[in-house]
Parts: C-alpha cells; sequence; structure tokens
C-alpha cells in the first residue's frame, strides 16, 4: 500500500503538476504550487525545482513565516 503525502494535511495547498511533452521532450506548462493559509500566508513556486523544494520544505517555510501561528499550530505537517 502507498504511503500518505507528508502534506496532505497542508489544508490551501494547491500542488499543479505541469504537462510535459515526452516525445519532444519540453514542458508544455511548467509545475506551479501555491499554498495559502487562513492567517493571510500566500506563498507560491514555479518551475520544476523549485516546487520540489517548496513541497518539501513548506512546513519549516510555512512555520518560519506566518503570523498567526499559536505554539500549539507550529508543528511540522504530521
Amino acid at each position: 500500500m502507498a504511503e500518505r503525502w507528508p502534506l496532505a494535511g497542508m489544508f490551501g495547498l494547491h500542488v499543479d503538476l505541469g504537462d510535459y511533452h515526452g516525445v519532444r521532450k519540453v514542458w508544455l506548462r511548467l509545475p506551479t504550487a501555491r499554498f495559502t493559509c487562513r492567517h493571510g500566508c500566500d506563498l507560491e513556486a514555479f518551475g520544476v525545482a523549485d516546487v520540489a523544494d517548496f513541497t518539501e520544505h513548506l512546513a519549516e517555510i510555512h512555520a518560519r513565516t506566518c503570523p498567526g501561528l499559536t505554539p500549539k499550530e507550529n508543528t511540522a505537517c504530521p
């Protein structure tokens, strides 16, 4: 059975995997990621490497930058 994606609990995260043309080896639409939270955070990433880094470190980035997190909420994703 596949494991649960660690960011599945980050409500407000939208990841568009883009559209890669396998024959021509070119991106028709680059991947993008956007995260918005109830405290007003609006974080975005564009491009393959940036989206990969963004999704890997989102919990830490959000915990560092969100103005409304309480100490109880200021934890990494489950």
